[in-house]
């Protein structure tokens, strides 16, 4: 069931925040809630998506990092994530986990948080060896948990991204992440607990630091948005839904204004038998049904059209004695229209009905439809002669470089 209004608030269009790190991809990356902030010294706050860049599509050795302060555990919260399908590190529940995906599973490492785990900033790193098939997760300095397997990550198209998982955007880290950094080989553990790193390094593919990270906020073109109910991934939100109005919040129609307006007229129209119209040599035998309580379909105004393949063909009004149809009544009618003489293969014939205001009403003007029909008609067109495939040329096409705008 739709509401008739949507529910959407206008609300002010935030600032967009753009990060750019330090690593040698100068990747840029947008942190996408209204509620996401950035500071220097805690980090992110808030699903942050990095632009795609296939140097970060690894399928061997890797190994991801960040410096996270969690605020709470449950559920699904990514830290650093290239989607779903290749590699992540978050906390699952009330664990911590890495995981690759390779061959259509899941290998995880993952380790079981301590009671003590929120309120201060960890070090965590997940690193998979693809030499050794080992994948190793490493709290605060520490080996917590390590996992054999002889699969490596398959490659996906998602983009990477801090504090979500871009295939499932409704999972959000809670918490502040204030450095991330994904590396194209295994980092020892003595590498992990090095001071002297830096984003110039062997296989760096990621180097966020927000202490160093650039920002640029952009002022959006349009001021007001509609924020309500969490149908646009955001999160969190009230879970009333949005977008299910039969017009708009500010008032505009929609497909389903069209739908509802057909599904509730009270002028209907229908072949006099059978499920398509067949003509004869006086037209096209119609019933016209009035559901109005009080209306006689005369106060209306009707016209009919034939159509071949969308185009109009012939065209007519109904005669006032064709239209008295008093309240809650029917009436057989013929429509005098008439097929083109020599219809050309294949071709689909309709016959279209409308019916308007013949005066300006306080709710409408005249010529306002309030009703219409379309009924197919039985043309018996010549069939179409099948084309072999053989004798159709192959596909041929020309990249012309461009964005496709």
């Amino acid at each position: 069931v739709w509401d008739f209004v949507d529910q959407g608030l206008s609300w002010p269009v935030p600032k967009r925040k753009i990060l750019t790190e330090s690593g040698p991809g100068a990747l840029r990356a947008e942190i996408l809630p209204a509620s996401g902030t950035f500071d220097r010294a805690k980090g992110v706050y808030g699903a942050t998506v990095f632009a795609r860049d296939e140097r970060l599509d690894l399928t061997g050795s890797l190994t991801l990092e960040a410096w996270i302060t969690p605020h709470y555990t449950g559920e699904h919260q990514p830290i650093l994530a290239k989607g779903d399908t290749q590699y992540a590190l978050k906390q699952t529940n009330r664990t911590l986990e890495f995981f690759i995906y390779g061959g259509g599973q899941w290998i995880s490492a993952s380790w079981a948080l301590p009671d003590d785990w929120t309120g201060g900033e960890h070090h965590v790193a997940g690193v998979f060896d693809a030499d050794a098939g080992t994948l190793t997760l490493h709290v605060d300095g520490a080996v917590k948990a390590t996992r054999t397997t002889t699969r490596t990550p398959s490659s996906n198209t998602a983009p990477l991204a801090l504090a979500t998982d871009v295939d499932n955007p409704t999972r959000e880290f809670s918490g502040t992440i204030r450095r991330a950094r994904v590396y194209a080989r295994a980092l020892s553990a003595a590498e992990l607990g090095s001071d002297s790193r830096g984003p110039g390094d062997e296989g760096v593919r990621l180097w966020f630091d927000a202490a160093a990270a650039e920002l640029t906020e952009k002022r959006p073109r349009e001021k007001t948005f509609f924020p309500y109910g969490g149908d646009w991934g955001d999160n969190p939100n009230d879970g009333t839904s949005n977008a299910d109005g039969i017009v708009t919040a500010d008032r505009g129609h929609t497909g389903k204004a069209a739908e509802i307006k057909q599904i509730y007229q009270a002028v209907g129209a229908a072949p006099a038998s059978g499920a398509s119209l067949a003509l004869d040599s006086s037209g096209a035998a119609v019933t016209l049904t009035n559901e109005y309580l009080f209306t006689n379909l005369r106060e209306f105004d009707g016209r009919w059209s034939l159509v071949a393949d969308g185009e109009v063909v012939r065209r007519g009004k109904l005669s006032r004695t064709q239209l008295d149809v008093p309240p809650l009544g029917s009436k057989d009618i013929t429509v005098p229209v008439k097929l083109p003489d020599a219809p050309a293969a294949g071709t689909e014939y309709f016959l279209q009905l409308s019916f308007t205001t013949r005066e300006s009403a306080p709710w409408a003007k005249a010529g306002f439809e309030v009703a219409k029909q379309q009924l197919r008609v039985d043309a018996d067109s010549p069939a179409v002669t099948p084309v072999p495939l053989a004798s159709v040329p192959a596909l041929r096409y020309e990249d012309g470089g461009g964005d496709g705008g």
